[in-house]
């Protein structure tokens, strides 16, 4: 753990602003999801510090563990993003030490429902679904409140659609296969890890998935590339 300790920058540093608009987090945000309004470990830039900004990155950690394998190279990837983007002793251990399991999905899951309901306005309900598709209007009035199948739609409905959500599957995903080595049974069991678990606590349909695995597929082929294109030695076969 000490040579981690070493690499932790101090809390302050993420607010400096080095005479560009971006602050660090924000530069990370941008590196990382390709827009600096995406929540980075579950929260977004202008809520980064607090109790509630950790509480929520620590449950953010402890399910990206189960959700990316528990692997020690997928622990590696999220121990070096926690660093970088939102450094605390607290993350770095359960990056790098904590026993993950269904539970700390299940309590994200649920952490993510009651920040939802908390940031509802006075608006209706169904104008405050993030995100509704054109042509699918979504109406809570449909379901039945008393029903838990209905409700557990409703749920499922409201956590697809999260930026959150979409951030910590691209997470999983990206953990996942880091220096995977092209290995084609890695990135199977990530598939069917990720998409498993995500269809049944997180609401993931196809539409979602799909999208997102792509994308960290299409990553990690350039990321052989560059090697390559770079000249690296050691490392074209990630």
């Amino acid at each position: 753990m000490k040579k981690w300790q070493t690499f932790l920058p101090p809390r302050s540093l993420t607010a400096i602003r080095c005479g560009s608009s971006y602050t660090i987090t924000g530069w990370v945000t941008q590196r990382l999801y390709g827009s600096d309004t995406a929540p980075v470990m579950g929260v977004l830039e202008e809520s980064t510090v607090g109790d509630e900004a950790l509480h929520t990155r620590q449950l953010y950690c402890k399910a990206l563990v189960h959700f990316a394998g528990g692997s020690r190279l997928s622990r590696d990837w999220i121990a070096g993003s926690t660093a970088l983007a939102c450094p605390d002793q607290s993350l770095t251990v359960i990056a790098l030490q904590y026993n993950s399991s269904v539970a700390d999905v299940v309590n994200f899951r649920k952490h993510l429902l009651n920040s939802f309901l908390n940031e509802k306005t006075t608006t209706d309900e169904e104008e405050s679904c993030p995100n509704r598709a054109e042509g699918t209007p979504f109406s809570i009035d449909q379901y039945d409140a008393k029903n838990p199948q209905h409700v557990r739609e409703v749920e499922n409905h409201v956590l697809r659609q999260l930026p959150t959500t979409r951030c910590f599957l691209y997470d999983a995903m990206t953990a996942s296969l880091f220096h995977c080595h092209g290995d084609l049974e890695i990135i199977n069991s990530a598939y069917r890890r990720i998409s498993s678990l995500g269809g049944e606590y997180l609401g993931v349909e196809k539409d979602v998935f799909f999208p997102l695995w792509r994308i960290a597929l299409a990553e990690l082929i350039v990321r052989k590339d560059k090697v390559r294109a770079l000249g690296q030695q050691g490392g074209s076969e990630m």
